[in-house]
Formats: C-alpha cells, structure tokens, sequence
C-alpha cells in the first residue's frame, strides 16, 4: 500500500490526525506523545493515544496512557479542602444523604470518566496477558 505525502508541521494534531487518517499509526503516536508535553490540558491527546495503541497491540503503552489519564481525572475530582467549620459540617451531612460518602464523612464517589477508564484498562490487561498467552 502507497501512502501519500502528508505536508504539515511534525508538532501539530492536525498532522497526527493526518498521519491516523492514512494509517500511519506509529507515526500519529510519536506526534502525540511529543503534543502532550506542551498541552495544558492532554486528556483528548490521551484519548487519542489509547486507541492507536490499542490498534497497534502496544498493550503496556495504552496501559500507561490510561493510568495517566485515569490520574489527571482523579486530581481534577480530588475534593476541595474546606477550612471553614460550618461549611464542612454542611458538605459531610450532604455527602452522606446523596449517597456519596460513609458515615464519617468521607467521599467514595468515583467519577463516571475514571469508571470507564479503569474498565478500558482491565480490558487491555486481559487482551496483554491473552497475547502473552498465544505467544507461549
């Protein structure tokens, strides 16, 4: 199979999606993974590289792009440390009527995004050791 040329910046995400477009898929990975040090905000480059390396079968790399991912949305959901004593009281009492936290007041709530991220990974894990399997 014959690619075409593909003229664009090599430090763009249009020229990744180029690069996915035509199944250059090693190549739109490099140009994320390179992205994702100068993005503020890298959740939809990790998206991105999940899927590559799961249509690579580079199950350890998508592994770690997910436990990356999954702790970004961990850090973003991570409770707020209230200093003011009424307003604790308020946000304990509730958390434990909305369901999302024990009777002492501590949060058990689990984003939906990290819920599916953890699921995704379990999925890759099994698809690695079934790999690792075949190969034996």
């Amino acid at each position: 199979m014959k690619v075409a040329s593909i003229n664009c910046e090599p430090d763009d995400q249009r020229c990744a999606r180029e690069y996915e477009a035509v199944g250059e898929f090693k190549k739109a990975a490099g140009i994320y993974e390179k992205l994702l040090k100068s993005y503020a905000n890298p959740v939809p480059l990790l998206d991105r590289l999940m899927i590559l390396y799961r249509r690579l079968k580079m199950y350890d790399q998508e592994i770690a792009v997910i436990s990356k991912a999954i702790a970004i949305h961990e850090q973003h959901y991570k409770p707020r440390k209230l200093t003011n004593d009424r307003a604790k009281r308020i946000s304990k009492y509730l958390g434990i009527a909305l369901g999302i936290a024990d009777e002492k007041g501590s949060v058990y709530f689990r984003p939906e995004e990290v819920l599916k991220l953890e699921k995704r990974k379990r999925i890759a894990e099994n698809r690695r050791d079934m790999e690792i399997d075949t190969k034996k």
